[in-house]
């Protein structure tokens, strides 16, 4: 490894995506969070991760819209089964602690942990934020 290089961990690249990570077990009956990030936590208008976990009541289903969770858990596993790659993109709403309706895109993938099991990697943004670039004059 060159000497100009550093070595980042983990969570500082999880912490600064421009996106939410979320990680949960891929089980219909206990989609119980294992992660979520700062983005998250924002994302549903709380105040850290206990704050998130206790308003979702730590699981996937908690997360999703209760009108758009059926459609969402389907879109998600037809795409499993139909993804050589065990990806899923499924857009849904969310409702955050602040009584606030957002929309989703969440990509997700299905990964095999010999420790955890089962469990969905997720990406998730709000497709209603608007995202600026400011351009530098001098460039």
């Amino acid at each position: 490894m060159k000497k100009h290089c550093k070595r980042f961990k983990a969570n500082r690249i999880v912490e600064n995506l421009p996106g939410g990570v979320l990680i949960y077990k891929a089980d219909r009956d206990n989609e119980q969070i294992l992660y979520a990030n700062q983005e998250i936590i924002h994302l549903f208008d709380c105040e850290d991760y206990d704050d998130f976990y206790k308003y979702v009541k730590g699981c996937f289903k908690g997360c999703v819209h209760p009108d758009d969770y059926e459609r969402t858990e389907d879109t998600i596993w037809e795409h499993i089964d139909n993804s050589m790659l065990n990806r899923d993109y499924v857009i849904y709403r969310i409702i955050t602690k602040k009584g606030i309706i957002k929309e989703v895109n969440d990509l997700g993938r299905l990964v095999i942990d010999k420790k955890y099991g089962d469990l969905f990697y997720v990406f998730m943004h709000d497709l209603g934020q608007k995202v600026q670039t400011v351009m530098n004059a001098s460039h």
